[in-house]
C-alpha cells in the first residue's frame, strides 16, 4: 500500500480509478487541504467529461500549487464577495489576489493553437460552450483560446459583483490581461503586464512584485481568517 501511495501523482486524482480515502488525503494534504474528501469532490466536479478530465489533469499540479499559495486552499475563491464586504483587506490586495487566481484559471483552458483540441472537436469529444447555440463554423485551431476568452468575460462579470461590495469611489476590480503571468501556451515566460504591455525583464520583475501577493501579504490574510469579522454575513451582500 505504501509503495502504491508513493507512486501516485496529483493527476491521478482525475485519471486513476477508485482511489482510497487515504490515497486522496496523501495527495491533497501537502497542498494545505484539511477536508480532502470535499476538495476531491470539487475537483471531480470541474471535470465532468473525459476530455475535460484529461485536460485538467495535465495542469492539476499548477492549480494545486496556486491553491496552496492562497490563505485557505479549502475556500480559495469561495466567499470573495463577503470577503470584500468585510473590508478587512485592502482593495489593492484583493486585486493582487485576483491577478494571481485569474491568470491560473487562464492556464487551465489549455494550450494555444492546440491540435489536440482541434481533433477532439472533429471526433465529437469536445465542443464550444453552448455548442448547440453557436452559429457558424468554429475556429478549430483556436478552440482553447475561445474558451479562455469566455472564462475571462465570466471573471469580469463576477468581479462586478465583488466590486459592488467595496466602499463607494473605490476603483473596480478587473481581470488581468490574457497574456499576463501565463504558465502555458504561446505567452509562457513572456514579460507582459496585467494590462497587456510587453515589459523588459527588469521592469517585469518589479511589476510582479507589485501586482501579485507577496509572502507577508499571504501571512496577513492567513492570520486574518482566524479573527472575528474577517468575512461579512451573507445577508449583508448587495445583489
Amino acid at each position: 500500500m505504501q509503495d502504491r501511495m508513493a507512486a501516485l501523482r496529483p493527476r491521478d486524482l482525475l485519471l486513476a480509478t477508485q482511489l482510497a480515502d487515504a490515497q486522496v488525503a496523501a495527495l491533497l494534504k501537502p497542498y494545505g487541504f484539511t477536508d480532502c474528501r470535499r476538495a476531491d469532490a470539487n475537483l471531480q466536479a470541474l471535470a465532468d467529461d473525459p476530455v475535460s478530465r484529461t485536460h485538467l489533469a495535465e495542469f492539476l499540479d499548477l492549480l494545486l500549487d496556486n491553491l496552496a499559495a492562497s490563505a485557505d486552499p479549502d475556500q480559495a475563491l469561495n466567499y470573495l464577495e463577503r470577503f470584500a464586504k468585510a473590508g478587512r483587506v485592502s482593495p489593492a490586495l484583493l486585486q493582487k489576489s485576483v491577478n494571481k487566481l485569474a491568470s491560473t484559471g487562464y492556464a487551465l483552458c489549455g494550450k494555444d493553437n492546440s491540435s489536440s483540441a482541434e481533433w477532439f472537436y472533429v471526433w465529437g469529444l469536445k465542443g464550444r460552450y453552448d455548442e448547440a447555440r453557436q452559429t457558424g463554423e468554429p475556429d478549430r485551431e483556436h478552440l482553447n483560446e475561445f474558451s479562455r476568452e469566455l472564462y475571462r468575460q465570466e471573471v469580469e462579470k463576477l468581479l462586478e459583483n465583488v466590486s459592488a461590495q467595496l466602499p463607494a469611489g473605490t476603483p473596480p476590480l478587473v481581470a488581468p490581461d490574457l497574456k499576463f503571468h501565463r504558465a502555458i501556451g504561446e505567452h509562457v515566460g513572456k514579460t507582459y503586464s496585467v494590462t497587456g504591455e510587453l515589459l523588459s525583464a527588469e521592469e517585469h520583475e518589479k511589476h510582479l512584485a507589485v501586482t501579485l501577493p507577496n509572502e507577508e501579504e499571504k501571512k496577513f490574510v492567513a492570520n486574518l481568517m482566524h479573527e472575528p469579522g474577517w468575512i461579512a454575513p451573507r445577508e449583508e451582500i448587495v445583489s
